[in-house]
């Protein structure tokens, strides 16, 4: 016996009701719904375009191994020289970023925020009651079922596509840092890694949130994060961490039901 959560009337705005069914789900379906925001819906599935699973599924130039490609002393610049060459680039303006997330999620059929600008987001580091009022406000399933994206201070460059409750704006204050760990883990993320070393740091002013409703059947925010990201690149909108959203390790190809 399982209980899962199941929409009902997303667009109505109507609470997710609880059901109660027989399921033999495997322990790894139980770990992709925790990791990426696999849920079982009780809605049919909808029907994508070929071109929405390309995004979706497009990952060229994938790297698995954190921040692997950003240091020489990793023997590998890839993500490095890539956000140089995106640095180079003109910054796509925030509006326009904007007006080409929706145009994509409204492709997904995927409902999200009128006005996604949250100002002085720096309280969302200290408060994680603005995700669970986010994820009430947008009836999510989830309150990791969002798209956030922070960009870098003066030129307005967006530094990064990413999902989840996770909000940061992490900035080594020297070189020496970029390979500090705490508990075993980096302390440091790739985004901010790289912003550190082209001289750059992060726009506290406001980041971009997109609340990720009525997702379809079959997809979680890993697919959506990473379908937005390539979808932008595509349309000539540069992203420093250009791969960031690539790295999705375990997140299954998804076929387009057309």
């Amino acid at each position: 016996l399982y209980l899962f959560p199941l929409r009902v009337c997303q667009i109505a705005r109507v609470r997710p009701l609880t059901l109660l069914f027989f399921s033999h789900a495997p322990i790894i379906s139980q770990i992709l719904a925790c990791e990426y925001g696999f849920l079982m819906r009780g809605s049919p599935q909808m029907k994508l375009s070929q071109e929405i699973y390309d995004y979706i599924n497009y990952k060229e130039g994938i790297y698995k191994k954190g921040v692997r490609g950003v240091l020489s002393v990793y023997t590998d610049n890839t993500r490095k020289n890539k956000a140089e060459e995106q640095a180079a680039l003109c910054p796509a303006p925030v509006d326009i970023i904007i007006e080409r997330t929706k145009k994509f999620l409204k492709k997904c059929d995927i409902i999200t925020a009128d006005n996604p600008i949250i100002c002085k987001p720096e309280i969302w580091l200290s408060c994680k009651e603005r995700y669970r009022k986010i994820k009430e406000t947008y009836c999510l399933n989830d309150e990791r079922d969002i798209i956030w994206m922070k960009f870098t201070e003066k030129e307005r460059h967006l530094g990064v596509v990413a999902s989840g409750n996770d909000v940061n704006f992490q900035l080594p204050s020297t070189k020496c840092d970029y390979n500090k760990k705490n508990e075993r883990k980096r302390e440091f993320n790739t985004s901010g890694i790289l912003v550190h070393a082209y001289g750059k740091s992060w726009n506290k002013e406001f980041i971009l949130v997109f609340p990720l409703c009525n997702i379809p059947d079959g997809l979680c925010r890993g697919h959506i994060e990473r379908g937005i990201g390539n979808y932008l690149i595509k349309n000539n909108v540069p992203i420093l961490d250009y791969y960031s959203h690539r790295i999705q390790i375990g997140l299954p190809i998804i076929s387009a039901t057309v």
